[in-house]
């Protein structure tokens, strides 16, 4: 199994946890409030940078072949094909929050190609919820939200987003330690700084680039 798929199911793993995290109010609509900088051609979205992300430090790896820019008050940890993005102080959200970006190996390429749905395993329980085509950085790229499930516990949460952005001979995945809401019997809960967090998200994406 590789890299990416290992941490795939660890991330889902938990942000099912995280779920039932003290704070969380009655779900509103945050995934239609904060749609990334586009200008549309069809169903495709192409993705423009953010201005708002002027004055953030820039993120780049040669040896990972990209750069993205990152909020100040935030730190870059470097992996082999990894890269995580976190604030400094944690104590400003109410749960944990994390970005991170990963580089599919040659192998995955070479399987996968150019069918982006595949570049996100699913674990029993799981579904997409919803797909968007989009270019990134002038490159093929798919944001999906999942559906994941616990039916024993009644539980069902929609986890996301997630990015894949291919080029012609690598793909790198962008994943957010998001929980967008959760449910439990006839409860809806979401995390109170949703749309604060996928801001962040949809405005990383927007500043990436390949070098």
């Amino acid at each position: 199994m590789s890299v990416i798929s290992q941490l795939g199911i660890a991330v889902i793993a938990i942000i099912i946890a995280a779920g039932g995290v003290v704070g969380y109010t009655k779900l509103h609509d945050a995934s239609q409030k904060n749609p990334l900088s586009v200008t549309s051609s069809k169903s495709t979205s192409t993705i423009v940078p953010d201005v708002r992300t002027a004055d953030w430090q820039i993120y780049k790896s040669n040896e990972m072949g990209f750069e993205v820019k990152y909020p100040q008050g935030w730190k870059a940890e470097s992996y082999p094909h990894q890269v995580l993005f976190s604030p400094i102080d944690k104590s400003q959200y109410s749960s944990s929050y994390w970005i991170m970006f990963d580089r599919a190996d040659s192998l995955i390429v070479k399987t996968y190609g150019d069918d982006l749905e595949k570049y996100f395993p699913l674990n029993q329980g799981q579904s997409i919820e919803s797909k968007n085509d989009m270019v990134i950085d002038g490159k093929k790229s798919l944001e999906i939200k999942i559906i994941s499930t616990i039916p024993s516990a009644g539980i069902k949460s929609l986890v996301g987003p997630y990015v894949v952005i291919k080029g012609s001979s690598y793909a790198f995945k962008a994943t957010s330690g998001l929980s967008l809401w959760q449910s439990k019997g006839s409860e809806t809960r979401e995390d109170p700084q949703v749309q604060e967090k996928l801001d962040i998200f949809n405005q990383m994406i927007s500043t990436f680039k390949t070098i």
